[in-house]
């Protein structure tokens, strides 16, 4: 038996563990993307999962599930800054709201003006401190000339700031030259040198030698420029200089010494500044760019403050000579050779130590040369001997601020040898600094570290990539991939998966002794111990958890990083399995259990071959893995490193050599002391330090606007804070900040502009008939067909609600062989309505001609189908029809409106179109339909849902919504959300059928809604693709009305033109003209065009939810952005009503918000990416290329222009009819609560906004009316 074995019936615990495991399992599912197959696609919240949290804290763990992030970058929301979409006064707004007194503390004063930690944040928020990588800083210091000039982003104020302050800081600095300071002490204040100590020592050595300068002393403070009012001062700092210098001759001494200062500045100044070193020119050249002076000298008092020379510099600062700061090679391949030739890594000591080490060894040796005069037979004692040897070497091994290794080890050897003496103790504390030492504790901590993690939140598959670099995961996902594509296949593929009835992992099991796939990739035997697994997958999961040494409480991190690898695949597994009623559900079914099985046991097979290749260990459970490690924790070290990338090449490729033949512990040692000794040496720490706080310091001087000598003034505590406020407000938190702000300003406009319109728009108060009201869906798309209604005619009334207009059903087209639910997610419809031919001998002839035309068709598509997807057929039926298909397939590249039209033309003349009727009443149609009640019902309910109770128009119109294009696999999600992502014309025409029902409006009378006889409704759908209006049973219109439908039908023929132009204007490729020809022109082109990736933009910038009259936004230009959710507080005084409309409509408005304010903010994680390399798959999805995980969400070019915020829901009603419906129910509340949606109340009576702030309640609105243009 092979380890998989399983014997034995599950014992009690065994039972329980299975129980704790289907409730981990079930938990992980509600973090899947929820989406089923794409031609369903229905909108809701990606975050669903995470719904019971607030917002903020929803983001940060699907974060740590999917490795995404749940804003825009900072970059952008600085961007919108910038551009006047957020003010400071939102900022200032958000920032203060909740109150955080932390902000407020003062932490130093700079130049006069108090610095506060809100104002470090606050620039940090603007601007972005953060630390640069050390690379980066090089780059802008080469390319960008960094520490030349200020940076692109210092605001106009700072910059005029720190100008005029350097300016005059140059001016006084250079008064000083000749009073206090020389020219050397100048130029070294600016550059961050100490040239005035160099100058002091070249001169001693110059004076020693004996050397004479050519040029006189007159003549030097000339090259000097020194003016020669201030030479005798300048000449008396000279003195000073040289107080002790030798020689009785001070005219040679101020010679020699000038001679080396003029050396110096001069090839400082023209290294540095591109100047020569005189002091007149650099003054001219400083004062007309006054900005390099300020930048050059600010950079330098920043690095004084932490004491630190600038790597980067092309001066050496101990030398001054001139130095390559990029010539790291060389010096690394010494530092290597020292440390070979050395026995390891050299200690650092100060000079205390030193003084320690070499007064213990000295009185030792002492000691021994004394015992040796007194009785020199010593001398031959073996033991002196070798302590005198090794003294001898621990005194004198060494090199500066180091100790070698040799010196380390006689010191050790010479405690052991004289314990009395104080060498012991001296020795214990430098061996605390022995670098082996440090190295070794890292290593440890860092394997343990990783081990603590190991079979929790880190895979068996994470760890492999650290120590070897395979990516196992990729490997089982390209095998999942292929397993699960094939078995839940739809009808696309030409081989499928055998044996599907018995559920994905039986199908699995059946099918592994005939799959190569993974023998091809080197993994050897496995199908033979899939024969052993138990055929539960519960129990096979729950075995190779054992297997692996996963505990049980760790299940929930471990399996949720497995499921975050593939979580598009994973999440349909998990869609069918909470999904039974779905067909192919019934016959082939799966669900996450068995997905996980197959995954594990496929990924448990693969890491423990790949980690007995590589470590040698003979099983990948954590307690083997933690063993093997433990005992060589040094080759761990090097293994981790070199896969993370933090070798330099030199060692880089040793590492490799070293992984490819196993190498010993020396060998690794070795490597590994090489690379901890290179990563602290001075330059490499002093480049984090100033790619760290260095440069942090010197963004924030250069955004305050604060001069080199205000740094300089700085105390180290005040540097320390300013560093520390900077570290406690990462950027992470700046998003929400930014996503606030840019809520705050929407909101602020919005219900500016609704002010503004208080009591302007038309029907305040249904007082008179209207001409005719027209009913579209609640979508924001729509918007602009309501404005162009309103236009048209003063005398037209819209409305707006759920495009399924109440009438949820299972809907079978004539055409349809099954039935299709049209109504919102959540809901299951009881009643089915089809469409049927009219009971007039006519239809129904026509009806069984095109059953019978269509079934020939039918016949010859699928035998196309099949043909053209096989590999034999396929290439001979290509040579046939291959140039015929050239012909459709240039029209719909080239002329795609006109093909559109004539393939219509075409199927119109080969298939007849019989007039037909709905099956919506039941005492007609058994089995079918709605009874009376029902009917009453639904039209009762929707309308007093709008508001429509009285003076019902002569002619009204409910309009769906759906969308049409071609090669766009997506098409579903531009479809009526409402509707369930389907089009939304069959509801319409059935609300009109049964409203025009006189037994309906008998009913509804006794009810209180009396329509009148002469009023008729009429339904319709709406093409937000190609702007085309359809409307239905037109032929049953009264003759009295038809002179009316045809004005009305203009009308929304008009309008839907005019909403075509309004799209045309976020269109790239659309003319830019006022034609509305034109423009309707392009938008039936784009919904039929096959190369067309955005034929509609969809709910792209959807923002804001109006439950209210149309008065409160009629007349208001609201650029598509605002579902429009007709109701009349006047008739609900108890909030049923809103309640009702809430509850229904606000799970889509949310839904569609949140899908694409996700599938924006990271696309690549929440969206699908962009369409260009997408593949459908299965007829369920699509994928990249030929094999990625199932793209869940929205692609790119859905969301390019949306705007992501969360919905601004803004009701009219009563902040108490609203804070009962908040207290009654839990899921309005849970959104409310936990900011997923922003809630507005609308005062009935004086039309006064309240805000909801959770946990406070609503809060009064003090913004003002906003001043908007008039068209």
């Amino acid at each position: 038996m092979s380890e998989m074995a399983h014997t034995g019936s599950p014992s009690r615990e065994r039972l329980s563990n299975r129980e704790q495991l289907l409730d981990v399992v079930e938990h992980l599912g509600h973090l899947l993307p929820s989406q089923g197959p794409i031609t369903t696609f229905v909108h809701h919240n990606t975050l669903h999962g995470l719904q019971h949290l607030p917002f903020d804290e929803a983001l940060v763990a699907a974060e740590g599930f999917f490795g995404a992030t749940g804003y825009l970058p900072v970059e952008v929301s600085r961007a919108q800054y910038r551009a006047g979409r957020i003010t400071d006064a939102d900022l200032d707004a958000v920032m203060a709201d909740p109150p955080k007194p932390d902000q407020r503390k003062v932490i130093g004063t700079v130049g006069g003006t108090t610095v506060t930690d809100r104002g470090i944040r606050r620039l940090h928020l603007l601007y972005g401190v953060n630390p640069i990588d050390p690379y980066m800083l090089r780059f802008l210091i080469s390319e960008r000339d960094a520490t030349r000039r200020l940076m692109g982003d210092v605001s106009a104020k700072a910059r005029s700031l720190a100008l005029g302050k350097a300016t005059s800081e140059l001016r006084d600095s250079i008064d000083r030259v000749g009073r206090d300071l020389t020219l050397g002490d100048w130029l070294g204040r600016i550059l961050g040198l100490d040239i005035a100590s160099a100058i002091s020592a070249v001169a001693a050595e110059d004076l020693a030698a004996g050397s004479t300068p050519r040029r006189s002393v007159t003549e030097l403070l000339e090259a000097l420029g020194v003016p020669a009012t201030r030479r005798g001062g300048y000449l008396e700092l000279v003195d000073l200089g040289l107080a002790k210098a030798p020689g009785p001759d001070r005219n040679h001494v101020r010679r020699v010494w000038l001679a080396a200062e003029a050396r110096f500045v001069d090839r400082l100044a023209r290294r540095h500044l591109d100047l020569p070193g005189n002091l007149g020119a650099i003054e001219r050249q400083m004062l007309i760019d006054p900005e390099a002076y300020a930048v050059v000298s600010l950079w330098a008092a920043c690095l004084a403050g932490f004491d630190v020379f600038d790597p980067l510099s092309p001066t050496d600062p101990r030398s001054l000579g001139s130095r390559d700061p990029d010539a790291s090679i060389d010096r690394l391949a010494e530092l290597f050779a020292t440390i070979q030739s050395g026995g390891g890594p050299a200690l650092r000591l100060d000079p205390e130590e030193r003084a320690d080490i070499e007064n213990a060894v000295q009185r030792v040796l002492d000691e021994l040369r004394t015992r040796v005069e007194v009785d020199p037979a010593e001398a031959q004692d073996a033991m002196l001997r070798e302590a005198a040897s090794a003294g001898w070497f621990a005194l004198h091994d060494f090199d500066g601020g180091s100790y070698s290794r040799t010196g380390l080890d006689a010191l050790v050897a010479l405690a052991s040898l004289m314990p009395n003496s104080e060498v012991p103790g001296v020795a214990r504390r430098i061996v605390m600094k022995d670098p082996l030492r440090a190295l070794h504790a890292e290593a440890n901590a860092t394997l343990e570290a990783d081990l603590s993690r190991l079979g929790r939140d880190l895979t068996h598959a994470d760890l492999l990539a650290r120590l070897t670099g395979i990516d196992s995961t990729a490997l089982v996902n390209r095998y999942m991939i292929r397993v699960c594509a094939g078995f839940l296949d739809l009808g696309q593929a030409a081989w499928r998966m055998p044996d599907r009835t018995l559920g994905f992992f039986g199908a699995w099991r059946a099918s592994v002794d005939h799959d190569a796939t993974l023998a091809i990739s080197g993994l050897r035997g496995w199908p033979s111990n899939v024969a052993d697994l138990p055929e539960d997958p519960a129990e096979t999961l729950l075995l190779q958890l054992d297997r692996l040494g996963v505990g049980s409480d760790h299940r929930h991190a471990y399996l949720g990083r497995i499921l975050a690898t593939l979580p598009g695949w994973a999440g349909m597994m998990n869609w069918l399995g909470n999904n039974p009623g779905y067909p192919p559900q019934k016959v082939r079914p799966t669900d996450l259990v068995q997905y996980l099985a197959v995954r594990l046991t496929i990924e448990a097979e693969v890491v423990s071959q790949r980690f007995r290749q590589a470590i040698g260990v003979e099983s990948a459970h954590v307690g083997a893995l933690s063993q093997r490690l433990r005992a060589t924790p040094i080759e761990f070290y090097v293994r981790r490193e070199l896969h993370r990338g933090l070798l330099p090449n030199i060692l880089s490729q040793a590492a490799r050599d070293l992984e490819r033949s196993g190498g010993h512990g020396d060998e690794w040692l070795n490597l590994a002391v090489q690379a901890w000794t290179w990563s602290r040496q001075p330059d490499a720490l002093a480049r984090l330090t100033v790619a760290d706080k260095v440069w942090r310091l010197f963004r924030v001087a250069q955004l305050a606007g604060w001069s080199a000598e205000e740094v300089r003034k700085l105390s180290s505590s005040t540097r320390d804070r300013i560093l520390a406020t900077l570290d406690t407000y990462p950027e992470t938190a700046h998003r929400t900040v930014w996503l606030a702000a840019f809520e705050r300003h929407y909101r602020e406009e919005i219900l500016g502009a609704l002010a503004t319109n208080r009591a302007k728009g038309r029907w305040q108060v249904r007082d008179r008939r209207p001409k005719a009201q027209v009913v579209f869906c609640i979508d924001e798309r729509e918007e602009s067909m309501h404005r162009a209604v309103d236009e048209l005619d003063a005398d037209y009334e819209t409305f707006g609600a759920g495009g399924f207009f109440n009438m949820a059903m299972d809907f079978s087209s004539l055409d349809d062989h099954g039935a299709t639910p049209l109504c919102p997610a959540g809901l299951i419809p009881t009643n089915r309505v089809k469409e049927m031919p009219r009971d007039d001998k006519a239809s129904i002839a026509l009806a069984e001609e095109r059953r019978n035309r269509r079934l020939w068709l039918e016949t010859a598509e699928n035998t196309y189908w099949e043909l053209k997807r096989n590999a034999v057929s396929g290439l001979f039926l290509t040579q046939l029809v291959g140039l015929f298909q050239s012909v459709p397939l240039s029209s719909r590249v080239l002329a795609p409106r006109n093909w559109g039209e004539l393939k219509e033309r075409l199927e119109n003349l080969l298939i007849p179109s019989p007039e037909t009727q709905l099956t919506v009443d039941a005492t007609r149609f058994a089995g079918l339909g709605f009874s009376l009640t029902e009917q009453t019902d639904r039209i009762e309910t929707q309308l007093r849902n709008i508001g429509l109770t009285h003076d019902f128009a002569r002619l009204v119109v409910f309009v769906g919504h759906g969308s049409s294009s071609v090669n766009n696999p997506h098409e579903s999600a531009h479809d009526c959300g409402a509707c369930g992502g389907k089009h939304g014309a069959p509801n319409a025409r059935a609300f009109a059928a049964v409203a025009n029902r006189s037994a309906v409006r008998e009913e509804l009378a006794h009810r209180g809604i009396d329509i009148p006889d002469d009023t008729y409704f009429v339904g319709g759908v709406h093409n937000t693709a190609s702007d085309r209006n359809t409307f239905f049973d037109t032929q049953d219109i009264p003759k009295a009305h038809r002179d009316e439908w045809r004005a009305l039908h203009r009308d929304l023929d008009e309008a839907r033109a005019l909403s075509a132009r309004e799209r045309c204007t976020r269109f790239y490729s659309a003319p830019k003209t006022s034609s509305l020809k034109r423009a309707v022109r392009h938008v039936e082109q784009r919904s039929r065009d096959l190369s067309q990736v955005r034929p509609e933009w969809g709910h792209c910038t959807n923002a804001v939810a109006v439950v209210g009259r149309r008065a409160l936004t009629q007349g208001l230009f609201l650029d598509r952005r605002t579902f429009v959710i007709s109701y009349d507080p006047n008739i609900d005084p108890d909030g049923s009503i809103v309640q009702r409309i809430l509850l229904a409509m606000g799970p889509v408005g949310a839904g569609i918000n949140l899908e694409y304010y996700f599938s924006t903010v990271d696309n690549r994680v929440f969206g699908c990416d962009t369409k260009v390399p997408h593949n459908v798959t299965g007829l369920l999805g699509v994928m990249e290329g030929a094999a990625s995980d199932l793209r869940t969400g929205l692609p790119k070019q859905m969301v390019e222009l949306h705007e992501p915020m969360r919905l601004l829901l803004i009701v009219e009603a009563s902040v108490e009819v609203l804070g009962q419906i908040y207290s009654s129910q839990p899921a309005i509340a849970e959104l409310l609560d936990n900011e997923w949606v922003h809630l507005v109340a609308v005062a009935p009576t004086d039309g006064h906004f309240e805000l909801f702030v959770p946990g406070q309640g609503f809060v009064a609105w003090e913004g003002e009316p906003s001043k908007l243009p008039v068209v």
